[in-house]
């Protein structure tokens, strides 16, 4: 058990990486062909997840706020629901026990890997999965929490030394992503460095620095035409990244990698979720910039991590 892990409480594995944990988590608790529900604004990577696991991913649409058509997803055929709390602010929770009340046979699983450091209380659901990557300066590492005491398979343990996908990370090789692409068996298990630098993290200093360094970022980008997507941080909200509204993100990005800050358009809606996404979909593709936020609060090019990890510390 580690000390420093919010939900040492709960029953939970850590895996090679976030879409790993997802994948198997889906594997683990639904047959072959299952329908999973999931967000038409979503990173590429969770469908894929889901898509390891031989189960079939089918988007619902969101509001302006990110927020599921919940009217929608009740009567919607499906198996399980994957929740993503929208740019790391949380989904409010009476929606969710709601649908619990009248789908008690729709598994629930919540995405936490923008909300790692929040402090909010949880939506109730079954499981969740997340990304350690987003919450500490290291290459690899995911988890699933059973938060309902169902019993979790056991998991691969943990792996002494980096696996070629995490070489590649250390190395700055942009490739390792297709590491992960090609994933169709068993992860290799999380390595034992990523375990030890959670060990030892302190969430509530994490928490202050993230904070800080988004507030020095919204006042690095405050440029004509540009806005931040919160321009108060909401309370208890620790982002990995500042969401930027811009008139033109292409010119934006190109300032803020002149001021040497690292900086993403918001991932594309995938074209099989476009008829869902509409309005929402149309909004973030076209005005959204991500400015990345390291983990202890600095710049992050999320390429190296701290030395120490790289020597396997």
């Amino acid at each position: 058990m580690i000390a420093s892990w919010r939900w040492s409480a709960e029953d939970h594995r850590f895996l090679g990486s976030g879409r790993q944990a997802l994948a198997w988590l889906i594997a683990a608790i639904l047959p072959p062909g299952a329908r999973v529900l999931c967000p038409a604004c979503i990173c590429a990577s969770v469908p894929a997840g889901i898509l390891a696991a031989r189960a079939e991913v089918v988007h619902y649409g969101q509001d302006e706020l990110l927020h599921p058509r919940w009217a929608e997803i009740a009567p919607a055929k499906a198996d399980a629901l994957l929740l993503v709390h929208p740019l790391g602010q949380r989904l409010p929770a009476a929606p969710v026990r709601a649908l619990k009340r009248r789908r008690p046979d729709l598994f629930i699983i919540e995405d936490l890997s923008h909300t790692l450091l929040n402090r909010a209380p949880g939506l109730g659901v079954d499981f969740a999965f997340a990304s350690l990557r987003k919450l500490l300066p290291v290459p690899d590492g995911g988890v699933v929490i059973d938060f309902q005491g169902r019993g979790l398979p056991a998991a691969p343990p943990p792996t002494p030394e980096p696996s070629p996908f995490v070489r590649k990370r250390l190395a700055g090789d942009p490739t390792a992503e297709d590491d992960l692409d090609a994933w169709t068996g068993p992860p290799e298990g999380i390595w034992q460095g990523t375990i030890a630098a959670l060990a030892t993290f302190e969430p509530a200093a994490l928490r202050r620095a993230r904070r800080r360094r988004y507030r020095q970022l919204a006042a690095l980008a405050d440029w004509p035409g540009v806005s931040p997507f919160w321009p108060t941080l909401p309370e208890g909200l620790a982002p990995m990244a500042l969401p930027l509204r811009c008139r033109n993100r292409h010119d934006t990005r190109r300032l803020l990698e002149r001021a040497g800050i690292a900086a993403e358009p918001y991932w594309p809606v995938p074209d099989a979720a476009r008829a869902a996404a509409g309005t929402a979909g149309r909004l973030l593709a076209g005005t959204l910039l991500l400015v990345s936020c390291g983990p202890d609060g600095r710049i992050d090019h999320g390429t190296q991590p701290p030395a120490n990890l790289a020597q396997g510390g």
